[in-house]
């Protein structure tokens, strides 16, 4: 995919509800390093787990508050993301970020991401594709995101 592709909220929400049978996942997290222009911008996404959107509203945890409390291990950072940090609702949250301050935000959450990174690598270099999740699943991302072909003014209702 192109630079510029806004994916990465899709993908947590639709691997939120994929991972519906893990019962001690509390959020998914998509970062999307390509989408800013800047490349030292990291744009992330948290949804709240399936699991957890079904207890009642009162019950389940903040993700605002979760990733405020992450953010608080790390001295200053708070200060130095502003308001570009856990915005949004409770369930879906995220924010636009320095890599650094991303990084820094990763490690206080338990999320050593070289570490993370090289195992994936290791993974999927041992197999070639990577563990297959579900064999007869014959669809992939791109089939999600598909450019529409130019519509023609008089197919709109349009006069020229």
């Amino acid at each position: 995919m192109g630079r510029n592709v806004i994916v990465h909220p899709v993908v947590a929400t639709r691997w939120a509800g994929t991972l519906r049978k893990a019962k001690t996942l509390v959020m998914v997290m998509c970062a999307n390093t390509a989408f800013n222009p800047d490349p030292d911008m990291v744009s992330f996404s948290c949804r709240l787990s399936s699991t957890l959107r079904e207890l009642p509203e009162a019950e389940r945890p903040s993700l605002i508050a979760l990733l405020k409390s992450y953010g608080d291990k790390v001295e200053g950072f708070r200060d130095r993301v502003g308001d570009n940090f856990a915005r949004g609702h409770n369930e879906a949250t995220g924010g636009i970020i320095r890599r650094e301050e991303f990084e820094k935000l990763l490690l206080a959450m338990g999320i050593d991401e070289t570490k993370a990174r090289s195992t994936t690598k290791a993974a999927m270099t041992k197999t070639g594709k990577g563990k297959v999740i579900d064999p007869k699943q014959k669809n992939g991302i791109k089939d999600f995101f598909r450019v529409a072909p130019p519509v023609a003014a008089s197919q709109c209702g349009r006069k020229l």
